[in-house]
């Protein structure tokens, strides 16, 4: 589980791991970048799912974590 994983060091490392063959949650405050980011690694063979999450609202989490 990567949160901030839709851009920068955290997509990098949601790419990293998957190629590692971990599954991945990818989760981002924009739903559509980590949607992408999701669907990138899935296209080269992981598998990955996709939350949008803001992490400073405690019900957020819990959905994020519940998705995982």
């Amino acid at each position: 589980m990567v949160t901030g994983g839709g851009s920068g060091i955290g997509q990098a490392m949601c790419r990293n791991w998957a190629q590692a063959g971990m599954n991945e949650v990818v989760a981002d405050l924009e739903g559509a970048r980590a949607d992408e980011t999701a669907r990138a690694i899935e296209a080269a063979g992981g598998r990955a799912v996709a939350v949008a999450c803001e992490v400073g609202e405690a019900k957020a989490v819990e959905g994020l974590v519940e998705r995982a």
